[in-house]
């Protein structure tokens, strides 16, 4: 008698480490479906697989032992059809942090986002944009590792970013990405990968680390009033203040 067991993929999770950009792996990773927990299946690239779950969405619950717990709702529609991928950036712990960067809490009504880049010392930037197809082409001459989700477009001068999501990675440093791009952009604009801070119900904290080199970082935080923007920097916690 023949056996045949059959797998269906449901989703393919990717945990990042948003102040460092590692990739998260693990035994010390518990995953939970709607408040139940899933058995990890880890694959190579640090993805971890659901199997054989419909693919209806749902609560993804997410605790790593040094990272801040995440919540987050999987919506499958935002997803790729075909191969329903998801990556995830968790914030580091306060005292696992304290000797690697700073950190910025404070409380600011009806603040919904807080991210952050650092726009100087890079290497990789814009080469053209299609606005009507949203393709970015990049210059990359040293071939710098671009396999993360979130990155944005960085004016430096007006201390100011653009930040959008990497749909598909084409021929030619050539990417679909989901939003369009300023048209007044530079070539000498870079694209810098995005810092997520955490929001909710008025707190935010945002984390980053000091590796040495450049000290600026741009802030960029929303509220129902629109967009803003701040320069800081990283070893002057005075500039820390977000108004």
């Amino acid at each position: 008698m023949d056996l045949q067991i059959r797998y269906s993929l449901s989703l393919a999770l990717r945990l990042l480490d948003t102040t460092s950009r590692d990739v998260i792996t693990g035994s010390e990773i518990a995953l939970f479906r709607n408040g139940q927990p899933v058995e990890l299946v880890q694959r190579p690239g640090g993805f971890f697989i659901f199997v054989n779950y419909p693919r209806e969405d749902f609560l993804l619950g997410i605790r790593a032992k040094g990272f801040e717990p995440i919540d987050f709702p999987v919506r499958y529609e935002e997803l790729n059809g075909q191969l329903p991928e998801l990556s995830l950036q968790l914030i580091p712990e306060k005292d696992r942090f304290k000797s690697l960067g700073v950190s910025i809490e404070g409380f600011l009504p009806k603040i919904r986002s807080l991210i952050a880049v650092k726009p100087d010392g890079g290497s990789c930037f814009i080469r053209g944009f299609d606005s009507r197809k949203k393709l970015l082409t990049i210059f990359n001459p040293n071939t710098l590792s671009f396999d993360r989700v979130h990155y944005a477009l960085v004016d430096p001068e007006n201390e100011r970013f653009y930040p959008f999501r990497i749909l598909e990675g084409l021929p030619g440093q050539v990417y679909r990405i989901d939003r369009d791009l300023p048209k007044d952009f530079r070539p000498s604009f870079p694209i810098c990968p995005v810092i997520f801070g955490r929001t909710k119900e008025g707190s935010y904290c945002l984390r980053m680390r000091d590796e040495g080199g450049a000290t600026r970082r741009i802030l960029r935080w929303e509220t129902e009033e629109g967009d803003f923007f701040k320069s800081i920097d990283i070893r002057r916690p005075e500039t820390f203040y977000i108004p």
